[in-house]
């Protein structure tokens, strides 16, 4: 199927799925779920030109730049009628949407050389955005440069398939997240989630692959045992009471990798690795193997099933949806500030990214960042392009905690490292 015979913005309201409905009702100005993601080029974007190649993109994935509807006491994505104009920005935007009487959930920008695609967590998870960000970029350059391979050669969206509700058609059984008791939060002198600190890490991915192999890891697993490594330097640096409790990170899975369904809303679950803070847990051959059996017991595919069942189960109470909104907003954010739904980072890895020939010599790097949860001031996100990895921290603390913890380790393993701080723009 050709983008053009996809979905128009005409298209009707789509019914928000558990994940979405979620993100929706538990937002507010301190739990703000925003990502963004940019396409660094080698030369500067022109605003025009991607404003015509948004145009594109957006007939291609309409249920990605939309506005949200209640009606009935329940939330729909319908498509925008006018898409939000890309704006050029003075340095990288700091997550944060454009308002207006119906504001976009997807916006576009440009800053120097980057193509910036920011998107509430409502709309998609990390591989929806890549996959717009990707085809964006695409129709982008295919203008750029008059070569229409550039755009020809990219994925088509999957058909009627990615509106579907991906845990409703998966799920099988019932089971729920293993999370037990406190976890250790990172503190610091609070700043506003506007003034967020960006710092980027470009490593080698193939010495890091390499490192990976000699403890039978991933390399996810790899870089999940350094984040523990320099958290607990962080922890050590505190109180005492503080360094007796767990370290605890919130992974998002990828479930379009683990069950059948290729659905563009978001299809991602969280799993929960940690680690009791003592000095037998804390050296870096025993967090690899721990990280590598409990993401074997977690990702399990009857367990995801199980999970994604109990999570529809949930989101679709017959009372619960009787309920008018502002107290459908107050269950969920209820819940989403209990104890044992705490962690102390949230770490996402998206892989590889795979890109057109065509395409490739013209990207420098793809930087992805999630907005920060209430209590914990970090989100941290991984993607390699080629043969960089590009390890991306956003912190609302004013005192880089875990950054220059993180910049040592990779010096006393001869990992090779560029490092680059952000201040964004306050708008």
């Amino acid at each position: 199927m050709t983008g053009e015979a996809c979905l128009s913005r005409t298209a009707p309201p789509l019914a928000l799925n558990p994940a979405a409905a979620m993100f929706a009702l538990g937002r507010s100005a301190e739990r703000r779920y925003l990502i963004r993601m940019s396409a660094v080029l080698h030369e500067p974007v022109e605003p025009g030109l991607l404003q015509a190649a948004l145009e594109r993109t957006a007939r291609r994935y309409p249920y990605f730049f939309v506005c949200l509807n209640a009606e009935g006491g329940r939330l729909a994505a319908v498509p925008a009628v006018a898409l939000p104009p890309v704006r050029r920005k003075r340095a990288p935007c700091c997550l944060s949407l454009r308002g207006g009487p119906a504001p976009c959930e997807a916006q576009v920008s440009c800053c120097g050389s980057a193509i910036c695609l920011e998107y509430s967590h409502v709309v998609s998870d990390g591989a929806g955005g890549l996959a717009v960000l990707t085809d964006l970029t695409g129709g982008y350059l295919a203008l750029k440069y008059g070569d229409a391979r550039m755009a020809e050669e990219l994925p088509a969206p999957p058909g009627p398939e990615w509106t579907a509700d991906g845990y409703r058609a998966c799920g099988r059984g019932l089971s729920g997240a293993r999370r037990r008791g406190p976890v250790y939060r990172l503190a610091g002198t609070p700043e506003h989630p506007s003034r967020a600190r960006l710092t980027r890490f470009r490593l080698p991915a193939g010495q890091l692959r390499r490192l990976a192999q000699e403890q039978g890891v991933s390399v996810t697993g790899y870089v999940a045992a350094l984040l523990f490594l320099g958290i607990r330097q962080v922890q050590l640096a505190g109180p005492a009471q503080a360094q007796r409790r767990k370290i605890r990170l919130s992974v998002p899975v990828n479930l379009r990798t683990r069950l059948s369904c290729r659905t563009l809303q978001n299809f991602s679950l969280n799993v929960y690795p940690e680690v009791n803070p003592d000095a037998d847990s804390m050296a870096l051959p025993a967090l690899c193997d721990g990280f590598r059996r409990y993401m074997r017991w977690a990702l399990e595919p009857g367990r995801l099933a199980g999970r994604c069942r109990a999570y529809s189960l949930a989101a679709g109470l017959h009372a619960c949806r009787l309920l008018p909104l502002s107290f459908q907003q107050r269950l969920v954010r209820g819940a989403l500030d209990a104890p044992s739904a705490g962690s102390t980072l949230t770490f996402s890895s998206l892989g590889a990214l795979s890109l057109p020939p065509q395409m490739r010599p013209y990207i420098d790097e793809i930087p992805v960042f999630f907005s920060a949860r209430p209590g914990s001031p970090y989100s941290c996100a991984m993607l390699t392009l080629g043969d960089t990895l590009c390890l991306t921290l956003l912190r609302t603390v004013r005192e880089p905690l875990l950054e220059e913890r993180l910049e040592q380790l990779f010096a006393d393993l001869r990992i090779s490292c560029r490092k680059a701080v952000t201040v964004p723009d306050w708008e």
